[in-house]
């Protein structure tokens, strides 16, 4: 487990600035098969590199072995001097919550990628910076495509169309279309079985079909959030909650679902998964304010 803050006293030393979370808005699951997907930067969480005089973080020692094993990231990065500072107390200090979509591991592949590359990266280079990070955060998920990473990287939000094309884009007045926050269901969760079951139930028919519909629905949600159209974005939006619903029940732990379908049916407030689901943060949409607990504006 990576160290996320220390209670303890300690002598430090700030080696990077901050990264911040990541919320995958829209395209869960959906982009796997082809789906558009909008990330946008969450500046309430972020991390940041320091060096103590604690004992050796193991997360961080594991992490480094990993890094170390391939020589392509052997030619980008400077090991010797992580592995040392990592020998010397190196710490990721953060506030984003672990297993809960927010994109923990990216934020920290991001400061490691920036504090200890050998040469001057070129942030223009969208491609080459997401298959640099997608190969480090591999590490803890066995499998990265590099975009959580790469928005914590760029504090950019990041339109994903169908064919994997990447467009920086200015971050969305998501005001101007109601209230969006963040719900805590209190549940870590890990991303990897949770892949592993969408693509075992992708190859069920009726499953498919709902996902492909799932699909439609959420790059419709997309270009109205997009093209500014407030009006038509509150229709897609509840029948992307009504599908996700019904299709992905295996995410949704039953006590998300049984406050999801009160939202359906009083339409007062429309549920979405946050990244995979399975537990972590959802997606709670309302066209004002609503009571309810462990809820966190989205801005």
């Amino acid at each position: 487990m990576i160290i996320w803050g220390l209670a303890q006293k300690y002598w430090s030393l700030v080696l990077s600035e901050k990264f911040y979370s990541k919320i995958m808005l829209f395209g869960e699951y959906g982009v796997i098969k082809g789906a558009d997907a909008l990330l946008i930067p969450f500046c309430d969480y972020n991390g940041h590199l320091e060096k103590t005089n604690l004992e050796v973080d193991m997360s961080l020692w594991n992490f480094y072995k990993f890094l170390n094993k391939s020589r392509f990231l052997k030619d980008l990065l400077d090991l010797n001097l992580l592995k040392e500072d990592i020998e010397s107390g190196l710490r990721f200090v953060s506030s984003i919550p672990q297993g809960m979509g927010l994109g923990s591991s990216g934020a920290l592949s991001s400061a490691i990628l920036m504090k200890y590359k050998v040469k001057d990266l070129d942030l223009n280079d969208t491609e080459l910076l997401q298959e640099y990070l997608s190969m480090m955060e591999a590490f803890f998920h066995g499998k990265s495509s590099g975009i959580d990473p790469l928005v914590s990287l760029l504090e950019k939000s990041i339109y994903i169309d169908s064919e994997k094309n990447l467009k920086r884009i200015e971050k969305p007045a998501l005001e101007s279309f109601g209230v969006f926050n963040l719900y805590n269901s209190n549940i870590q969760r890990k991303t990897a079985p949770l892949v592993h079951q969408f693509l075992k139930d992708y190859s069920n028919p009726s499953f498919k079909e709902e996902v492909l519909r799932m699909i439609q629905i959420s790059n419709k949600c997309i270009k109205c959030i997009i093209d500014g159209d407030e009006n038509s974005f509150k229709g897609y939006i509840k029948e992307l909650s009504q599908i996700q619903l019904k299709t992905f029940t295996k995410m949704i732990p039953k006590q998300v679902q049984k406050i999801w379908q009160k939202g359906i049916d009083d339409n007062s407030y429309y549920f979405k998964l946050c990244g995979a689901g399975g537990g972590g943060h959802f997606i709670c949409y309302s066209e004002n304010e609503i009571d309810l607990k462990n809820l966190k504006l989205i801005r």
